[in-house]
């Protein structure tokens, strides 16, 4: 069985390296040929269970250019602040784009271990940030607790992340979870 990885491997590397080919002086892309085709073993797909991914094992597909519009988007307190002083009968708009921005590296987070580790790290720095909004802080917290769902092997970074949580947020966590429990 490990020889016919180590074939594979070897098969799917040449790809990656630009497995062209010449034969009678005609181009054959072996590309299509020797794609591992993934099989589904469910009907149905959880969004806490991770799922395959095409790319390469061990590289996070999250992009640097993602994590710097997801720091940049991070609502700070007083932002947060004055848009509730403008409209307090709606979710502040700083707060609804950083949770969109940051559920579109969960999903990614979710799919792939490697992902989850990078995206947990920038949890870490949004739930350490006394400057971000609590409420920000919370889903940074929320989220890094379903990433441990999905890959056990995180617990000990969640840990660490409520180990430098802001009180408050984490009172409002609990609360959130006492809401939902009921």
């Amino acid at each position: 069985m490990e020889k016919r990885n180590l074939v594979s491997l070897g098969l799917l590397s040449l790809v990656v390296l630009g497995g062209y080919f010449m034969v009678d002086k005609t181009e054959v892309k072996q590309e299509e040929e020797i794609q591992p085709k993934l099989v589904s073993t469910s009907s149905e797909e959880s969004p806490l269970v991770p799922a395959k991914d095409k790319t390469e094992e061990g590289l996070p597909t999250i992009t640097r250019g993602e994590l710097a519009t997801l720091r940049d988007t991070l609502p700070h307190k007083t932002d947060v602040k004055k848009e509730v002083a403008e409209n307090p009968h709606q979710t502040a708009p700083s707060l609804v784009k950083f949770a969109e921005v940051l559920g579109g590296l969960m999903d990614k987070g979710l799919k792939r271990v490697e992902d989850a580790s990078v995206l947990l790290n920038e949890l870490t720095e949004c739930v350490a940030d006394d400057a971000v909004s609590e409420t920000a802080q919370v889903l940074c917290l929320s989220h890094s607790e379903k990433l441990a769902i999905a890959f056990p092997d995180l617990k000990a970074g969640v840990d660490q992340i409520h180990s430098v949580a802001n009180p408050a947020a984490l009172k409002l966590l609990k609360k959130k979870k006492t809401i939902i429990k009921q």
